[in-house]
């Protein structure tokens, strides 16, 4: 009798923690890792999940793509190596290694995005303006339409320093804004940092550029600080910097349309890349990485941690998943003691 009480008492305990995970799920809060999410996913929307926990042990260089990941391209990108044992980690290697996330068909482009990842600086060069820079709103599928490869970078640098980059036109024009020194000593080794770079398309037209940091590991969802921001209005970043084609202008707003002057592909947003520069052996750790197209929050975006989830749910959906608790273990209760 004792023994069947607690088989009960295990059930409905696996019971609860399934209807907080349900609940978390309608609520749109957290993504896959179980990872606090600013925005909300655009229910019509794109989304990539990084696939380093399939429990596929894999290493490829740099002139192939992830063979167990279509859109995780490398394929005669930048210069690296890159393997996972299939349990959530991706270790990095080489000089200049590069990771974009892109359809593979070439068709898709990304939009409003919330682009988040974990990472550790294990072993590298100490080039300074290295580190973990991701970018969003640009297509490097093609170096030498440099048009193009325009772009936003939010960039979490070994020197030091976090802001935002404006790849103006490839090899020739770069802009920089809003930098802070958030580690006076450098970045540090051997410890999990986790970033959200968040891009979006204001009403008025300006782009609106977020960057976030959880120094947590992702505890309780994670502790997500906004580390800085900035909304580029067409005439405060890049002005005066040489353009990527005559007649376009430099400063212009790199926004979410498909449509985009100077564009060669007609395709500008169809890229998102995360990079490093002069990286050792297995010298950069990525874990917990994953590409949202979101729905933003004019009134800003207001974290919200595990521990509170709970109490943000509508109680009408609420009252529906207890119900369905009760109900169940009620059931269960009854099963267990027709076999007394």
């Amino acid at each position: 009798m004792i023994c069947k009480k607690i088989i009960i008492v295990t059930l409905a305990l696996i019971l609860m923690q399934a209807v907080i995970s349900s609940a978390a799920t309608m609520d749109n809060t957290l993504d896959k890792f179980g990872l606090s999410k600013i925005y909300e996913n655009d229910p019509d929307g794109r989304e990539w999940i990084s696939k380093w926990d399939n429990g596929i042990a894999r290493s490829w260089p740099h002139q192939v793509n992830d063979p167990a990941d279509p859109e995780f391209q490398n394929g005669g990108k930048g210069d690296g190596s890159f393997q996972t044992d299939g349990n959530g980690i991706l270790k990095v290697s080489g000089s200049t290694p590069r990771m974009h996330i892109a359809d593979v068909n070439q068709k898709l482009n990304w939009h409003d995005v919330e682009i988040t990842v974990y990472f550790r600086r294990v072993s590298d060069a100490d080039r300074g303006d290295s580190g973990m820079s991701v970018f969003a709103r640009f297509n490097h599928m093609v170096d030498s339409d440099i048009c193009d490869t325009r772009g936003y970078a939010g960039e979490f640098r070994f020197d030091g320093k976090v802001g935002f980059e404006k790849e103006i036109a490839h090899g020739l024009a770069y802009a920089r804004v809003a930098d802070k020194l958030y580690w006076p000593n450098g970045m540090p080794f051997n410890e999990w940092l986790g970033i959200k770079f968040v891009v979006y398309d204001l009403s008025d037209g300006n782009v609106k550029l977020e960057l976030y940091m959880d120094e947590t590991d992702g505890a309780n969802g994670g502790t997500w600080n906004k580390v800085t921001e900035f909304i580029d209005n067409g005439h405060n970043f890049g002005v005066g910097l040489p353009s990527c084609a005559p007649g376009i202008d430099p400063a212009l707003r790199l926004t979410k349309l498909d449509t985009r002057p100077g564009s060669e592909s007609g395709k500008p947003n169809l890229d998102i890349l995360f990079r490093s520069d002069e990286i050792n052996t297995d010298g950069f750790w990525m874990k917990k990485a994953s590409i949202r197209e979101i729905v933003p929050n004019s009134s800003g975006p207001t974290p919200t941690p595990n521990s509170i989830l709970i109490s943000n749910y509508n109680s009408s959906i609420m009252k529906k998943i207890c119900d369905w608790y009760h109900r169940t273990v009620d059931s269960i209760t009854e099963i267990f003691f027709m076999f007394q």
